[in-house]
């Protein structure tokens, strides 16, 4: 009962009172101040395509990739035509959230959703070819269209982000509280499926060679996240393995991103925290008569999530003005501060040499 409860109506138990409503507003709020217009999310869309090695493999993913970039519409199309279930993208379950809440309305008057097309196109890519991929892996092993679009659907549900309900894992579903630790973490999850079940299977039947493709997709999406995050290629040995090893220690579920969190030296929060940590910084400012940059960056980053505003995207553009640095768009950081980049242990280093 408490399944086809969830699954009739997903948003059930966030309308027992005030708070859970409020919460759910809330996070909400967060995707658009994070994702809205964000370039950067728009490119860690496209390293999902690695995780079709382990289905179709190498030559067949390659050659639909090749395909793709010849002829993407027809592609699209082609895919469209044989499995439905494409035209409806679920990225994340607050962008869900906002299409169909209450208060979509709303969102659409104050911040369009067309902050999210690019998000949800470029979500779409490495479904196109990855579909395509195994589904030509399926043909060109005999079996019929029809067997070898059940194969291909089965790999984009295991592998590509899903926020419908029926397709999330119970702690996703079942408390406010929780959702809070699992924001923008549907694709995670199903890394860390693939690598607590799918690969262990495939290592029990003897299935090596599914293994080891499963294991070269989650270290190569890794480091290529790697890649995003930091703007620059792994070059010490102490680089390239965090490349290959932090974006899949980040799928352990709840705790993952805080581990990281910690080994890189950074303060691990919960977005809503920082609602209350900008009316304090706005008390101090006004009792103290002084606003600083710091203060200014806190306040406007809790008034956006309360609002429900874009922040990111907005604070990316100021940077790109004020510092004269185009490149700020795409959340690159400053040149002059590439070396002070790093790990807390790295940066504590550095100021004992000096």
């Amino acid at each position: 009962d408490k399944y086809v409860a969830t699954i009739a109506n997903p948003y059930v138990y966030r309308q027992y009172g005030f708070f859970e409503r409020l919460s759910a507003r809330l996070r909400r709020n967060v995707a658009i101040a994070y994702l809205w217009g964000s370039v950067t999310t728009i490119e860690k869309q496209l390293p999902a395509l690695l995780f079709y090695l382990r289905d179709a493999g190498p030559i067949h993913l390659t050659a639909s990739l090749l395909e793709f970039s010849h002829s993407p519409l027809e592609m699209i199309d082609r895919v469209r035509e044989l499995d439905a279930e494409l035209l409806k993208v679920s990225l994340e379950r607050e962008l869900e959230e906002i299409k169909s809440g209450t208060n979509a309305k709303y969102i659409r008057t104050k911040v369009t959703e067309s902050g999210f097309e690019g998000i949800y196109f470029f979500d779409m890519v490495p479904r196109t070819i990855g579909w395509n991929a195994v589904y030509q892996r399926a043909i060109a092993e005999g079996e019929s269209p029809a067997e070898a679009a059940r194969q291909a659907r089965d790999a984009t549900l295991r592998t590509q982000n899903a926020a419908d309900p029926e397709d999330l894992p119970e702690m996703y579903r079942t408390s406010e509280f929780l959702n809070w630790f699992t924001l923008f973490t549907n694709q995670t999850s199903k890394m860390w499926s693939a690598i607590r079940h799918d690969i262990p299977a495939d290592f029990r039947n003897r299935e090596y060679r599914k293994a080891m493709l499963g294991i070269l997709g989650l270290a190569l999406n890794s480091l290529i996240m790697w890649m995003i995050n930091h703007r620059k290629l792994p070059k010490t040995p102490k680089e390239i393995a965090a490349a290959f090893t932090i974006g899949n220690i980040e799928t352990i579920p709840l705790i993952g991103k805080m581990i990281i969190d910690g080994v890189e030296g950074w303060e691990s929060d919960v977005p809503w925290q920082k609602i209350p940590f900008a009316v304090g910084r706005a008390a101090k400012a006004i009792t103290k008569w002084e606003l600083t940059e710091y203060q200014a960056k806190v306040i406007a980053e809790g008034f956006a999530i309360g609002a429900g505003l874009p922040y990111i995207a907005g604070k990316r553009v100021y940077q790109a003005i004020t510092e004269k640095q185009p490149s700020a768009l795409i959340g690159a950081p400053k040149p002059e501060t590439n070396a002070k980049r790093g790990t807390r242990a790295e940066r504590e280093q550095r100021a004992t040499r000096k």
